[in-house]
């Protein structure tokens, strides 16, 4: 058996190896065997959080058991990362994943393509953060990123359903969990006479009415025809609010109200639709989207980097479920993104 000086009491340690050279030691204590590390020449037990994560972040975390439960990745004990340092940002598992500690748990870190981070956990939950003077914050709101928090499934109603299974964000369910929306839905109980609609992804139609079946409620659900949806009584806008949902993404997300959002310092505005001429533009036209200022200055900023093409129509065709991407009619793998001033740039 191994000891080592933690504090002033000699204490059994377990040495266990991560990967090559990186190496964990576990002190026991009251709580059982918990990481120590060194600072100054002298073995302490590891602090309880990253110290890069900030205040706002851990203090949510631990304030919203459900959030954390959906973020916790569960299988990462404290035997399976390496030690919390200074100077690096994250703990790494001998796969070379990423993990933030927070509670004495580890939530995994993932960044996508395009430089989005978020935390990621075993059940359905996504926390989209930032990182800034040296922390981890949470990202305010999903445009500024592309998730929420979490997400709650939509009803499967029969046993032989082998669809997608597709979800609500939590600021629809949040919104709804009280409103006239949810309270005026029909009651799911002894219902039998639907199909499922070919239109909306996950909803039903019962007697030539769209419903999103929802926490045991039917909640009758109105397209629009451009990736938007009105949610309850279509006629009153007391009682329903705009959702949206991209055709490639399995969940709903609540829409802005108004044309132009502003989230703190971060401002989004919609790319409408639009023609072009016969030799600079498309026989058909891209849907609206939003587009971030930061993503436009970005854009404008590195315009030299981005092809224009004389006869666009000829070379390429819009990307079926990303508003303003577009394929190469030849190499299906070759994607570009429509910015203004007819220039594009390749993913």
């Amino acid at each position: 058996m191994v000891y080592a000086l933690v504090g002033n009491v000699f204490k059994p340690v377990i040495e266990i190896k991560i990967s090559e050279n990186i190496f964990r030691y576990m002190a026991r204590s009251d709580k059982g065997y918990m990481p120590i590390i060194q600072r100054a020449g002298k073995w302490i037990f590891e602090r309880e959080h990253t110290p890069f994560a900030s205040e706002t972040l851990i203090s949510f975390i631990q304030s919203n058991k459900k959030v954390k439960n959906e973020l916790i990745s569960g299988q990462i004990q404290h035997n399976r990362v390496g030690p919390l340092s200074m100077v690096r940002k994250y703990q790494f598992d001998k796969g070379h994943n990423k993990y933030l500690k927070i509670a004495n748990e580890y939530f995994e870190l993932k960044v996508d393509s395009s430089l989005l981070m978020y935390l990621e956990g075993g059940g359905c939950g996504v926390l989209p953060l930032k990182y800034h003077n040296g922390k981890f914050y949470i990202k305010p709101s999903f445009l500024s990123g592309i998730y929420s928090v979490t997400k709650l499934p939509l009803e499967i109603i029969t046993f032989n359903y082998y669809g997608s299974i597709y979800y609500f964000d939590n600021t629809i369910a949040t919104i709804i969990a009280n409103s006239d929306i949810f309270i005026d839905a029909v009651s799911l109980e002894g219902f039998h006479s639907y199909e499922y609609s070919k239109n909306i992804d996950g909803a039903i139609i019962f007697e030539g009415v769209e419903y999103i079946p929802y926490d045991n409620k039917l909640i009758r659900i109105t397209a629009n025809g451009d990736d938007t949806y009105i949610l309850g009584d279509s006629s009153a806008k007391d009682k329903s609010i705009i959702i949206c949902k991209n055709p490639k993404s399995t969940t709903y997300f609540l829409m802005p109200e108004k044309a132009t959002l502003d989230s703190g310092r971060e401002s989004y505005k919609p790319r409408s639709s639009r023609y072009l001429a016969k030799r600079q533009t498309f026989s058909t036209c891209t849907a609206g989207f939003y587009e971030s200022k930061d993503i436009s200055l970005l854009l404008r900023t590195h315009v030299g980097a981005g092809v224009k093409f004389e006869s666009p129509s000829e070379i390429l065709k819009p990307y079926v479920g990303i508003n303003g991407f577009f394929n190469n009619i030849k190499q299906e793998n070759a994607l570009y993104y429509w910015s203004n001033n007819d220039v594009f740039f390749m993913r």
